[in-house]
């Protein structure tokens, strides 16, 4: 395996404990820093987890961003995943500075809070319930990732997290 420079703690643990170990269905498991910091490299606080167990630590702390992204690679359901990067987004910037938070909305970048976006969508997902939409937009979806050779899809798209733009075929937008 080739380590980078941020994955250097891999190497660490190996060089100290062997071969980092594999779970039931070949997938290594991932090396954890109890404290958080990805910086403090040290035995003491570098430690083996399932996929599965990482995931569970990081839920419990409530590290919502780490969390939907070893959900990704557990496969969860995109309602799920969805949660969690909702509730990662608000973490995120409810952590930001009130200076911060004020520069990103008069760039108008992020002019929304994450509570007004999702709001916003929850009102959309609705109407699309209501009109008898919703469901005809996920197989529509579902139909045009078919049409592609499975060797030409990305490793999300074969995974069913498609992240094209496709056109409402009601208004084209």
């Amino acid at each position: 395996m080739k380590y980078t420079r941020d994955r250097v703690y891999r190497k660490i643990y190996e060089d100290a404990y062997g071969l980092i170990p594999k779970d039931s269905r070949g997938i290594t498991f991932d090396i954890h820093h109890k404290d958080g910091d990805k910086t403090n490299n040290s035995l003491e606080n570098l430690v083996a987890l399932s996929v599965e167990d990482h995931y569970k630590l990081h839920l419990s702390q409530e590290d919502w961003g780490e969390a939907s992204m070893l959900a990704q690679r557990l496969g969860i359901s995109k309602e799920e995943w969805a949660v969690l990067r909702s509730r990662a987004t608000t973490q995120q910037w409810a952590n930001r500075s009130a200076e911060e938070r004020a520069r990103v909305i008069a760039k108008g970048v992020d002019s929304q809070t994450p509570e007004q976006r999702s709001e916003k969508s929850r009102k959309g997902r609705e109407t699309l319930r209501a009109n008898g939409q919703f469901e005809s937009v996920g197989l529509k979806i579902a139909a045009s990732l078919a049409k592609i050779p499975a060797e030409q899809r990305s490793e999300n798209a074969k995974r069913g997290w498609e992240t094209r733009r496709l056109k409402c075929p009601k208004n084209n937008k």
